[in-house]
């Protein structure tokens, strides 16, 4: 057990850096109801990433038996995968990442928790780092109760340093929101670099299984 949580830490560190969350959270700090509204939002997205999670867990389990059989149609797609991120990986590091202005709408509690659930959905196909720790629970073999857990725990973790930035701005209130603005530059200088990097592993990762298989007549994996 103390494995699996110390690979989900290791992992968790790559998933928090989601600048995209953290541009909602300091904006919903400069609505009408700021704690309010920001914690809600924090909740959403939370709450729909626990259950984006479960969703995840019974389609990789579903498909296990296919996986474990694997026929060269599955290499073939592998292959066309890997060169795909690949190829947006090298747009990712070609391109200079743009600022996103979030327009300024009345931001009401319950439109907070929403906005907040649709910002985890609309990210959840890039979320790379949570699929893995999503597998690596599923490989652990724990029970059904150890399992539902460790994806808490792993979620609440990655609420955790979003929703102290909701207490920072209650202790220091307005003067927070400078310090907020800079890491949150920081934060996407630091994911504009990581992000095509995971994509591009991944995409070589899935090229090199493809062709040792049809190579060798066996993949990585």
């Amino acid at each position: 057990m103390f494995e699996l949580y110390s690979i989900l830490f290791t992992i968790l560190l790559t998933d928090i850096m989601n600048p995209v969350l953290f541009a909602f959270i300091i904006y919903s700090l400069g609505t009408s109801r700021p704690v309010v509204n920001s914690s809600l939002m924090l909740l959403g997205h939370t709450v729909s990433y626990f259950a984006a999670g479960f969703g995840v867990a019974y389609a990789i389990k579903s498909i296990s038996d296919r996986l474990q059989n694997p026929l060269s149609i599955d290499f073939v797609i592998s292959f066309f995968l890997g060169l795909a991120l690949v190829y947006f990986a090298y747009k990712l590091f070609m391109t200079k990442p743009k600022k996103q202005e979030i327009k300024e709408k009345s931001l009401t509690p319950l439109k907070s928790f929403f906005l907040g659930a649709i910002v985890n959905l609309i990210g959840m196909p890039f979320a790379i780092p949570y699929f893995a720790a999503i597998d690596q629970v599923l490989k652990a073999d724990l029970s059904f109760f150890h399992s539902v857990l460790a994806l808490g725990i792993y979620n609440f973790a990655y609420a955790f340093p979003f929703f102290i930035v909701v207490v920072f701005y209650m202790i220091y209130g307005e003067k927070s929101k400078v310090v907020l603005g800079k890491i949150n530059e920081k934060i996407e200088q630091v994911s504009a670099k990581l992000m095509p990097i995971l994509l591009l592993i991944i995409g070589a990762i899935l090229i090199v299984d493809a062709v040792m298989y049809f190579v060798y007549g066996e993949g990585l994996f």
